[in-house]
């Protein structure tokens, strides 16, 4: 399975109750355990909560470029110029020196975010400083036992991509990222072509010449920043992709209402796509809801006909047992269970999150064994699912 880093801001948290009062929470005390071990977070956001949960394992750290995206002089949302030194720095004293540490992290060189329309001479000027201070950033990092150092590249076609792989490899760096995708993620074939040189779909191979080729070929490891959806893990897993991260998980669930439910299907006649194994459910458009007053005063949620909540975790359980004590709830007049099927709170918003991550974990070992059987079969049934080669 290639390994899959939550993206968790400040606000992926979720109200709970301690000894009758409202405490705020990290969802990694909800998630799946290896998302709960392994998250990014980015310095434009307070990490703090986040590092409350025990049992980190891996840490992803990004400098926040998207945020300095339309800036000529990358500056931290926080304050401060970017440049090596003061990434480092910041990745120690807000992540590393923590009492409550990761036992490794994975940290970006700072990069300079470069959008597809953007003229060419800004996207040479900002290919430029990110190699420039990733000169620098992996011989700082040499000093940090702990600290991966991971080069980030950037670029508006196969070629300026390729070209910052090539300068991070002769440097040295063994983890290579590829950002700047999420305003392409539409466009399937454009982001594959980009990566890996594919363009035949009927039989893809990866291109040896490809930025993704380039990097596997020299022995690095690989990641995929923000393109997270179920049908991009299909592509990163047969690719043999090292690790992808994203936020879709908050974005479709708390902010959106959605709710994702597996799909039953036959093994032996498996869907085209990723998207056949699970549906989403938008909660606006679920009918009647009741709340019903259980023996203990508290009121829970009834939505005929509806068996979405059957989540087998220990985090669920904690999650089902809390109350919602948020302030701002639209059922402020009586105690209740938070629940993922109505909005008003945090608490029930996270929840969908909660739901959504602890389904995609199913789906994520479901593609792993579609793609285990493609590669053991010569049925065309599976050609959607088996692993890519190389032309």
């Amino acid at each position: 399975m290639s390994l899959f880093f939550p993206a968790l801001a400040s606000t992926d948290t979720i109200g709970t109750s301690l000894n009758g009062k409202r405490i705020s929470v990290s969802i990694r005390s909800f998630i799946p355990p290896k998302m709960k071990n392994n998250f990014l977070t980015s310095l434009s956001f307070d990490e703090t909560t986040h590092y409350q949960v025990d049992g980190a394992e891996q840490v992803f750290i990004d400098c926040g470029a998207f945020h300095y995206v339309d800036e000529k002089v990358p500056k931290f949302k926080k304050g401060g110029y970017v440049n090596a030194r003061s990434a480092i720095q910041h990745y120690i004293h807000r992540h590393s020196n923590r009492k409550n540490a990761a036992k490794s992290y994975l940290v970006c060189s700072p990069d300079h975010i470069i959008p597809p329309d953007m003229s060419d001479i800004d996207s040479k000027n900002r290919t430029k400083w990110t190699i420039h201070v990733a000169k620098e950033f992996i011989e700082l990092c040499k000093e940090i036992p702990n600290f991966t150092p991971v080069g980030v590249v950037h670029g508006r076609n196969k070629n300026e991509r390729l070209v910052m792989v090539e300068e991070y490899i002769t440097l040295g760096y063994k983890y290579i990222a590829f950002g700047g995708l999420v305003p392409i993620a539409r466009n399937e074939s454009l982001v594959l072509e980009q990566i890996a040189g594919i363009s035949d779909f009927t039989e893809p191979k990866i291109d040896k010449n490809s930025p993704l080729g380039l990097a596997m070929l020299n022995g690095c490891k690989t990641h995929m920043f923000g393109l997270n959806s179920p049908e991009w893990y299909r592509w990163w897993k047969r690719m043999g992709v090292t690790s992808f991260d994203g936020s879709k998980l908050s974005q479709e669930g708390a902010a959106n209402g959605i709710i994702w439910s597996s799909n039953e299907f036959d093994i032996k006649s498996p869907p085209s796509s990723a998207k056949g194994l699970y549906t989403k459910t938008k909660i606006k458009n679920i009918g009647e809801r009741n709340w019903i007053e259980g023996k203990d005063g508290i009121y829970e949620l009834d939505v005929k006909g509806e068996s979405i909540l059957d989540v087998q975790s220990s985090g669920w359980e904690f999650y089902k047992d809390s109350l919602c004590m948020n302030n701002n709830c639209k059922q402020t007049s009586f105690k209740h269970r938070p629940d993922p099927r109505t909005t008003g709170s945090v608490e029930h918003n996270m929840g969908r999150t909660i739901i959504n991550a602890h389904v995609f974990e199913e789906i994520m070992q479901r593609i792993d064994n579609l793609v285990e059987i493609a590669d053991k079969s010569n049925d065309e049934i599976y050609d959607d699912w088996r692993s890519i080669g190389w032309e």
